[in-house]
This record gives C-alpha cells, sequence and structure tokens, in this order.
C-alpha cells in the first residue's frame, strides 16, 4: 500500500494508521519544511494556456503543506513546478481534513477533492 508516495506493508491493508504516514512524512522532511515561504497552487491543465495562479498558501504548520512539499521535492531536483495527480490531492486532503483545523486548510482540501487539474510551485526563503 502506498500512502502519499511512502510505502506500507501489505499486512497493515488499507487502513494505515494516521500517526504512521506522519511518521515517515516528517522524517523524508527533515529541515526543508523552515527553508519554504509559500505554496503556489496552480488550476487548469498543464498542457494548456489557462493555467491561472488559484491561491498563495503560507500555512507552512500544517499537515497539507508539509504534503505538498514533500511531493513537490520528490524526484524533483530542478524544482519545476509539478502536477498535482488526483490520488495524491485525495490522500492529502483525507489526512489534512483529519489533523488540520484552520479554515483556510479545511476549504482547500475541499477543493482538493475535486477532479480540476492543480499544478504547485513552492517558494523558498
Amino acid at each position: 500500500m502506498f500512502v502519499l508516495g511512502f510505502h506500507f506493508p501489505a499486512e497493515m491493508g488499507n487502513q494505515i494508521p494516521s500517526e504512521k504516514v506522519i511518521e515517515k512524512l516528517e522524517g523524508a522532511l527533515g529541515d526543508s519544511m523552515a527553508k519554504v515561504k509559500e505554496i503556489k497552487i496552480y488550476m487548469g491543465s498543464n498542457k494548456s494556456t489557462s493555467v491561472e495562479l488559484f491561491k498563495t498558501y503560507q500555512n507552512t504548520n500544517t499537515l497539507l503543506a508539509k504534503a505538498l512539499v514533500h511531493f513537490f521535492q520528490e524526484g524533483n531536483e530542478k524544482k519545476a513546478p509539478r502536477y498535482l495527480y488526483y490520488t495524491n490531492k485525495y490522500q492529502m486532503s483525507e489526512l489534512s481534513k483529519k489533523l488540520d483545523k484552520d479554515d483556510e486548510t479545511l476549504d482547500l482540501c475541499r477543493k482538493f477533492d475535486g477532479m480540476e487539474p492543480l499544478t504547485i510551485d513552492v517558494i523558498y526563503n
């Protein structure tokens, strides 16, 4: 089973405890979050010219922000904007809804539940 790109043993089944996912996420991030200024989220297909800035997300203390930064950094040495796949959006949203409580993040999670194509870009200090 894969959650947020992390592999979990099959014997754990489909119900991976949130704590296990968070443990792997924080271990993978190290001190990366201290360098993050904001996350820019764009709506629209990255194959068209209709991509527009949807949100500048600066609440980097949330689980959602950590998941977005990890997704952005994973295999992205050039730090180019990355298209956010539906499975990743859904997993980030579900986990964040359980743990993050601020209105801005929860509103963003609702947007992640939709099928609208999203692209993310992380801006560093």
